[in-house]
């Protein structure tokens, strides 16, 4: 009768699988980062699964099943320090690469990153799982550029700004909606209004976000900007170069609180003009040249420019007066140095009146809103 060998159970040195499992947390609680937290979790690792092939015959039939469990197990240090990494903010015991800023670091790892703001201080870390989102510094610690030179030199010293972040004022040339803008050198235009200026095409700083970027909405060709991110690529495509950078982040505001509005009265009062026409309220001039300008940080833009951009907004202008009159039919006169601005009542018109300072509400009308069923 044929002999049937008994199955050897399957059995762990508890003591080793212990003093692994202390290592390995040893290596984890460690807030600095060292490269001594990676041998300590590597050593962790060959302790577990000693403590797993000291105890089980298999293994010296089949040696190769050694490296299996060693892989199997270095696999679960590195959940082990994943879990850690999103749970506890701690600096990752497996960073593939550091990039460094004066102040700051980023740790990227398999999947995910730790952005550390300050290098001094390893209790405020950052995380980004799965590397999805922008710069998320302040970037303060970042020697601002301006776009003409970073473009012009960009090209012949590529290799010294290559995976590295900068933090570049310019002038925006193009948009792509909210996902991205570029950046081009440019020299003064003889049209000063709005900005304007003449773009070179040679080289162009393409500006890429990780998520849609609702702050763009406020921003016009030609307006200034201040950006930080990451740059990642250099192409040729035959009539130029193209500079990629990644992880952006705006930095530069594109609200004003400090502006002068200049209006200029027309000789000769004519009919109420439409001037821009807005979701919330439409805004007419009357009694107006049709050049009003909006200076802002020096520079000179259109007042229905700086209203479609959102730099400035209606309630803010009216906010900037103390002296308010109202009708008896609700409607608002706000009086200021050389413009006035009538605001019909809301509940029955959505239109916005511009005037010479010296106009009275009854010298503007109103149109009507129309009902909605």
């Amino acid at each position: 009768m044929a002999k049937y060998q008994k199955k050897e159970k399957f059995k762990v040195d508890s003591t080793l699988l212990l003093i692994g499992i202390i290592v390995g947390l040893i290596s984890l609680i460690i807030k600095k980062f060292t490269p001594v937290r990676l041998v300590i979790m590597i050593v962790a690792t060959v302790i577990i699964t000693m403590s797993i092939v000291n105890k089980n015959k298999v293994f010296r039939k089949y040696p190769r099943y050694i490296f299996v469990t060693f892989l199997v197990i270095l696999f679960a240090t590195f959940l082990a320090d994943t879990i850690a990494v999103a749970m506890l903010h701690r600096v990752p015991v497996y960073t593939i690469s550091i990039v460094s800023t004066e102040k700051a670091r980023v740790y990227n790892g398999i999947g995910f990153r730790v952005w550390q703001c300050d290098k001094k201080n390893f209790d405020n870390l950052v995380v980004d799982m799965f590397s999805s989102k922008g710069y998320r510094c302040d970037g303060e610690d970042i020697e601002e550029m301006d776009s003409n030179s970073f473009i012009n030199s960009v090209v012949t010293n590529y290799d010294d700004y290559k995976n590295q972040y900068v933090k570049i004022r310019g002038k925006i040339s193009g948009k792509n909606g909210r996902t991205g803008f570029d950046m081009q050198a440019y020299t003064e235009s003889e049209i000063t209004v709005n900005g304007y200026v003449n773009f070179a095409d040679n080289i162009t700083l393409r500006v890429l976000f990780n998520e849609p970027e609702s702050k763009l909405d406020n921003y016009d060709i030609y307006d200034e900007i201040l950006v930080v991110g990451q740059i990642k690529n250099l192409e040729n495509n035959g009539s130029g170069y193209v500079i990629y950078m990644a992880d952006s982040k705006i930095l530069s505001t594109s609200t004003y609180s400090t502006y002068t509005i200049t209006a200029n009265r027309e000789y000769k009062c004519t009919k109420q003009s439409e001037y821009i026409e807005m979701p919330d309220y439409n805004v007419y001039t009357y009694c107006l040249e049709p050049d009003i300008n909006v200076s802002l940080n020096g520079t000179n833009y259109e007042l229905s420019s700086v209203l479609s951009s959102g730099k400035v907004t209606i309630d803010d202008i009216l906010s900037k007066t103390s002296t308010v009159n109202t009708d008896e039919n609700g409607n608002k006169l706000y009086k200021y140095k050389n413009y006035n601005i009538v605001k019909c009542n809301p509940e029955k018109s959505k239109d916005i009146i511009i005037t010479s300072n010296d106009t009275k509400i009854e010298q503007v009308s109103c149109t009507m809103r129309i009902k909605e069923d």
